[in-house]
C-alpha cells in the first residue's frame, strides 16, 4: 500500500510540471511561401503581418505579429 501511495505522490508532481508546459503558446511561427504580383514572382522586401483568428471568417485576432523588410 505505500508503494501504491508514493506512486500515486510521484505521477501526481509529474503532471503538475507536464501539463502547464504542454500549454504554453509557441514564441515562433515557422512560414513559406511564394509571393507573386500580377502573376509574376515578387522579388525585393515586403512587409508581411500574421494574425490567428478564433473562428474561421472574419472574428476578433488572438494573436499577431508583423515583419517589416523581409526580403523575399
Amino acid at each position: 500500500m505505500r508503494s501504491f501511495t508514493q506512486f500515486s505522490i510521484v505521477i501526481t508532481l509529474s503532471l503538475v510540471y507536464v501539463v502547464p508546459a504542454a500549454a504554453q503558446v509557441p514564441g515562433n511561427i515557422n512560414f513559406q511561401g511564394n509571393l507573386s504580383e500580377s502573376e509574376s514572382p515578387f522579388t525585393g522586401s515586403a512587409n508581411i503581418t500574421f494574425n490567428i483568428y478564433d473562428v474561421d471568417s472574419g472574428g476578433t485576432p488572438l494573436w499577431t505579429e508583423s515583419h517589416s523588410s523581409v526580403v523575399v
